[in-house]
């Protein structure tokens, strides 16, 4: 079955304050971590980039724990060190923005994430 994942992205204006609120399904490739590592780092990339500063929300399925690679991309600088998996069928020009990362709301508000 061939699938395609889509961030869906919204401005929108509160108090004449804009606000980039983003969704996504992440893909349950569980036993393939370099994939969904580069699913975040993609949708982490695009939503900073489409929001251009402003504020922005990410929200969404992302199959993963805090513990997981991808999760730590979203919210960790230089996760992967440039450990970025390497492809035998093409090159791969992609230089991830290792500097913008995600809070997380549940650890924001708790001190901690969910065991």
């Amino acid at each position: 079955m061939n699938t395609s994942n889509t961030l869906l992205c919204i401005q929108v204006v509160i108090d004449n304050k804009p606000i980039f609120i983003g969704t996504y399904h992440m893909p349950c490739k569980f036993k393939e971590p370099d994939v969904m590592s580069i699913h975040a780092l993609v949708v982490k990339d695009l939503m900073f980039q489409l929001a251009d500063g402003q504020d922005v929300i990410l929200a969404g399925d992302f199959n993963a724990t805090p513990s997981d690679i991808c999760y730590k991309v979203f919210t960790e600088e230089d996760s992967l060190s440039g450990n970025l998996p390497k492809s035998s069928n093409y090159e791969i020009f992609f230089r991830p923005n290792v500097e913008h990362v995600f809070k997380s709301a549940y650890r924001e508000k708790n001190a901690s994430e969910p065991v």
